[in-house]
């Protein structure tokens, strides 16, 4: 039974579940129906059968057959001679690690995949291909005699991530930083992404962006090298 009517603005990035009343016997956790998810409450994934019921077996389908698209994706992408054939398999990547990451709970991660590697990274990428000659690069060998050792570091790789993921996934963080985002709070979330950043790994973060500012510099210093030459 309705107890008051429905009048909720939508604004803030409010769910749409929000425009219902509190009580019409929903079951989705509480945050969901009727008002937002109390700060640091561990939010269930996607697929979880606290927020659906849904069946395990679906659930562990759904992940292996993202997980098998996105091996599949990759490898078409490194194969395929046309650079912009090899693009689309990219997007394709990009979109079911995006599924992943959904399924798993982690829906900034999701968001941050599609928005910033498939939105904006990857027309980047295809913006640099037009104004390359295709038609000469499509012609060239693709690998020449060179594959040998590409196989043999594919494996290699293939090798170490299969050992990493034999050993159990464990992050130590301070006490402050978990009382900060809430000891709940799923892997890949807003909250425990930032205590994460500037907690414990803040320094490893500005090293990374250093790096990259020394990338771009030395991008920008080859860059004037050639058109001097030429």
């Amino acid at each position: 039974m309705v107890e008051r009517p429905a009048l909720v603005r939508l604004s803030g990035g409010r769910s749409a579940l929000e425009v219902f009343p509190a009580r019409l016997g929903c079951d989705l956790p509480r945050g969901w129906c009727g008002g937002r998810r109390p700060l640091g409450e561990r939010r269930e994934p996607l697929f979880s059968s606290r927020t659906g019921g849904v069946d395990p077996d679906l659930q562990e389908a759904t992940f292996y057959y993202l997980a098998a698209a996105s091996v599949a994706s990759a490898l078409f992408a490194v194969t395929r001679r046309n650079p912009v054939h090899s693009m689309l398999w990219v997007l394709a990547l990009f979109l079911h690690v995006a599924g992943i990451f959904l399924i798993l709970g982690a829906e900034f991660l999701a968001a941050v995949q599609v928005i910033v590697y498939a939105g904006a990274i990857l027309i980047f990428y295809l913006f640099v291909l037009m104004l390359l000659d295709l038609p000469g690069e499509v012609a060239r060998p693709r690998f020449g005699m060179h594959w040998p050792f590409a196989a043999v570091a594919g494996l290699s790789l293939g090798g170490l991530a299969w050992l990493a993921q034999m050993e159990p996934l464990t992050i130590e963080a301070s006490t402050s930083t978990a009382a900060a985002v809430g000891e709940d709070a799923p892997l890949g979330t807003l909250e425990n992404l930032g205590g994460q950043l500037f907690g414990p790994f803040a320094l490893p973060f500005e090293m990374a962006s250093l790096l990259l500012l020394a990338a771009i510099i030395g991008a920008v210093v080859l860059g004037k090298k050639r058109a001097a030459a030429s």
